[in-house]
């Protein structure tokens, strides 16, 4: 069993609530993820490693300039600042109180024998040098936790295919960057309906940040910062979704379904312009 999320997860503070939101996944996830009954990706793992150690620096910092300067001038007392949840996330730290508490409890250890107290609210004397937080390295980062595979892909062309004939699919654009987001719904993903959303542009500026060029065929953008294709999850992120590659559910092929999704518009809309004009018609139809 694998349970090094689980004792780091528990070392830096984090209780499964904070866990859920710091790598906006499903409480239920982080609970399998702790128990070893879920494969914890490995981009996790590194996080978490990431936060011990800055966490660590951050403490080992403060304690030695506070200790430096006591042995010049002696501190009597020092008052570290306490944070609600919003006032962490607003300070760029860790929204986990349990690793606030962890932070300032190993402070208070450290500094000994100066007095050292938590306080949500500071005395007027507080020293603005005494910030225990500026030493914080650890930016956040958006996570992709979950991935979808296609499990049935005779379902999902069939779905395609009636969904392209009968013009049941979804657009939303981007009219300043001249892109297109193409969703089908599709059953052959899991148990629950999802719509599967493919990112497309002019040809002659996939790749390219300039959207005054003149629009040509659309192309899909391979290779985009977001995950295309995707599925919306519940707080809004995208989720990667392809074709299984046979070497387990972490693995899974996005070109092949992006080319899959494309092709079948393509063959719908073979002329240079036809495939914009029902993007546009489309994202017309959406806002009436």
């Amino acid at each position: 069993m694998d349970n090094r999320f689980a004792y780091m997860r528990k070392h830096l503070g984090f209780s499964q609530k904070d866990a859920s939101r710091i790598f906006s996944t499903r409480l239920d996830t982080i609970k399998k993820w702790d128990s070893g009954k879920l494969l914890v990706p490995s981009s996790v793992l590194d996080s978490l490693a990431d936060y011990i150690v800055s966490t660590n620096a951050l403490i080992d910092y403060y304690c030695s300039e506070r200790e430096a300067e006591n042995q010049e001038e002696p501190i009597i007392e020092i008052y570290l600042k306490t944070f609600s949840l919003d006032g962490l996330l607003a300070n760029g730290l860790p929204p986990s109180l349990g690793w606030q508490d962890h932070v300032i409890g190993a402070i208070i250890g450290l500094l000994d024998p100066i007095h050292v107290y938590g306080a949500d609210t500071l005395p007027e004397s507080y020293e603005s040098d005494f910030h225990w937080y500026e030493h914080w390295k650890v930016k956040p980062k958006d996570f992709v936790t979950k991935k979808f595979v296609v499990k049935d892909e005779a379902l999902f062309a069939k779905e395609l295919k009636e969904a392209v004939e009968t013009g049941q699919w979804q657009v939303w654009n981007d009219p300043i960057a001249k892109h297109y987001h193409v969703g089908f719904r599709t059953e052959a993903v899991s148990d629950v309906p999802h719509v599967i959303w493919i990112k497309v542009a002019p040809s002659n500026i996939v790749g390219s940040s300039n959207p005054f060029l003149e629009p040509t065929p659309l192309e899909y953008l391979e290779f985009d910062d977001d995950c295309t294709p995707y599925i919306k999850r519940n707080n809004r992120a995208k989720a990667p979704v392809g074709l299984s590659t046979g070497y387990g559910d972490n693995e899974i092929d996005v070109h092949s379904l992006a080319e899959m999704i494309f092709s079948a518009l393509r063959a719908s809309f073979p002329d240079e312009d036809a495939m914009r004009i029902a993007c546009d018609a489309k994202s017309i139809e959406k806002k009436v």
